[in-house]
C-alpha cells in the first residue's frame, strides 16, 4: 500500500514538472522568436551559471538549449574544467568607423570625383590608418556612390572650376516706343562669372557684326572687370557675333567657347542676369526711345554692380562697397525712379 502511494506521488509530481518544462520551452520559444535577429552576448558571470544547471542534464541539453549552440555549449564546459571560472568577453564584429571620417569619405568622393584608392591615399596622408579599401568601397555603396569611373559629373561642376577666367556675353532685346511705333533695340552685355560684374557694352537697335566686335573691344578696356589674365568668353550662336569677332579675341588670347543650340542653361549666368533685369527694371517701365532704354539699363546695372546683395557672394554686391556703420539712422536713397531703394546707415 505505501509503495503505491508514493509511485502514484511520484508519477503525480513527475507529471506536474514535465508540464512545467514543456511551458517553460514554449515560453522560450515565443521569446527567441522576438529576438530571432539580435545575437544575445553572455557576460562572463551568465556563462558560467549556464554551466552549473546544463552540466546536470547531459546529452539532453541538446534538445533543450536555445541561447547558444550545443556545441558551443561544450566548448564553454570543457574550458570550465580546465579551471576557467570566466571567460574573455570581446564585442565580435568589425568596429564601426568614426561618422566625421565616413563623412570625409563621401565628401571627398562627391567633391573631387575620387576613386577608392585616391580616397585612401589622401587618408593615409591624413594620418588615418584604420580605413581599408573594402570599408571605403563598403561606405561609398551605402550612400549611393557608384565607382569613379561610372560618374557622371554634372556640368556646373565643372564650370566652377574656371570661374576666375570665365566671362560671358549676349544678347537680350526690347521694345520701345518711337515716334514710328514700337522698335526692336537690343542690348549687349558681359558678365565676369566670379565677380558678377556686369558691363553694359552698347544698345543698337540694328547691330552687326562690326559694331558688336567694336563695342567689345571698349568691356576689356577696364580692368576691374578683367581683372587681370587671358579669359574663356562663351557666347551663343547668334550671327551677330562675326568670325572677325573670333578672331580678334583669339588674338588677345582668349579661348571662345560656342555653346550649341538651343542650350541657354550652357549660359546660365547670362541667361539669368536677362531675367532680373526684365523683372526687376524694364518690365515695369513704358520706354520711350533709345534714351531712355539707354538709362534705364545703364542705371540697373550700376545699382547691380555698386549696390544690390547678392546672395552667392555673402549678400554683398559686385562691386566692393564702403562698410556700414555698426551704429546710426538708417537712411535709403530711390534707384530707378524709386522702383527700389538703397538703404544705409549714416
Amino acid at each position: 500500500m505505501r509503495l503505491n502511494i508514493i509511485t502514484f506521488l511520484a508519477a503525480l509530481f513527475g507529471d506536474q514538472l514535465a508540464c512545467q518544462v514543456e511551458f517553460l520551452r514554449c515560453e522560450n520559444r515565443l521569446l527567441r522568436k522576438r529576438v530571432d535577429k539580435q545575437l544575445i552576448r553572455l557576460t562572463p558571470e551568465e556563462r558560467y551559471e549556464l554551466i552549473k544547471y546544463g552540466k546536470a542534464l547531459g546529452s539532453n541539453l541538446k534538445d533543450i538549449i536555445s541561447i547558444v549552440r550545443y556545441y558551443t555549449f561544450l566548448g564553454w564546459l570543457r574550458n570550465s574544467k580546465k579551471g576557467f571560472r570566466t571567460f574573455p568577453y570581446k564585442k565580435r564584429g568589425p568596429r564601426r568607423k568614426a561618422p566625421e571620417t565616413r563623412k570625409l569619405v563621401v565628401e571627398m568622393a562627391k567633391k573631387n570625383a575620387w576613386g577608392i584608392t585616391r580616397i585612401l591615399g589622401e587618408l593615409r596622408r591624413l594620418k588615418i590608418t584604420y580605413f581599408s579599401r573594402s570599408t571605403i568601397a563598403n561606405i561609398l555603396k551605402e550612400n549611393g556612390i557608384p565607382p569613379a569611373d561610372q560618374r557622371k559629373e554634372p556640368w556646373i561642376n565643372g564650370l566652377k572650376r574656371h570661374y576666375d577666367t570665365l566671362v560671358a556675353c549676349d544678347f537680350f532685346r526690347q521694345w520701345i516706343w518711337t515716334l514710328q511705333g514700337p522698335r526692336l533695340a537690343w542690348v549687349l552685355f558681359y558678365i565676369n562669372i566670379r565677380t558678377r560684374r556686369i558691363k553694359i557694352a552698347g544698345i543698337s537697335r540694328n547691330p552687326k557684326g562690326a559694331w558688336t566686335l567694336e563695342q567689345s573691344k571698349k568691356v576689356f578696356e577696364d580692368d576691374r572687370f578683367t581683372q587681370g589674365g587671358k579669359q574663356i568668353l562663351i557666347r551663343d550662336l547668334d550671327c551677330k557675333f562675326s568670325k572677325e569677332f573670333d578672331k580678334y579675341f583669339k588674338e588677345q588670347g582668349f579661348r571662345v567657347f560656342k555653346t550649341p543650340k538651343h542650350s541657354p542653361n550652357l549660359n546660365a549666368f547670362a541667361e539669368t542676369w536677362v531675367g532680373k533685369i526684365r523683372k526687376e527694371c524694364v518690365n515695369h517701365f513704358v520706354i520711350f526711345g533709345m534714351k531712355h532704354l539707354e538709362y534705364l539699363v545703364n542705371e540697373y546695372a550700376n545699382y547691380y554692380n555698386t549696390k544690390r546683395p547678392h546672395m552667392n557672394l555673402g549678400f554683398m554686391p559686385p562691386d566692393e562697397s564702403p562698410p556700414q556703420k555698426s551704429e546710426g539712422r538708417i537712411r535709403s536713397s530711390p534707384i530707378l525712379g524709386g522702383l527700389h531703394h538703397y538703404y544705409y546707415k549714416e
